[in-house]
């Protein structure tokens, strides 16, 4: 659940396409039901193992019915995304 200034929208996904091997960790998570006015959301989430390091990497999809919409959010979406950056620095230690 999640709040859009006062109301109270759902936002469902669906999680799909795991693959695991020694090098590689993937899955996707897809909006089934978002909040308005998202349309579309496809977040690819993977944990590749490069040249003796490890790398996460969002590779996000999404939209609205609207363009200038769609270039406002991005902004916001890059923030949130840029955010966990040095959380997971942190969290597993500096390459």
């Amino acid at each position: 659940v999640t709040m859009l200034g006062i109301i109270r929208q759902e936002w469902k996904n669906r999680f799909s396409n795991y693959e695991i091997s020694d090098d590689r960790c993937h899955f996707v998570d897809q909006g089934d039901m978002m909040p308005f006015p998202i349309k579309l959301w496809r977040h690819d989430h993977r944990v590749e193992r490069m040249e003796g390091t490890t790398h996460i990497i969002d590779d996000v999809r999404y939209g609205t019915n609207f363009f200038l919409l769609d270039w406002l959010l991005f902004p916001v979406l890059w923030f949130q995304f840029r955010y966990r950056r040095p959380i997971y620095r942190r969290h597993f230690g500096q390459p």
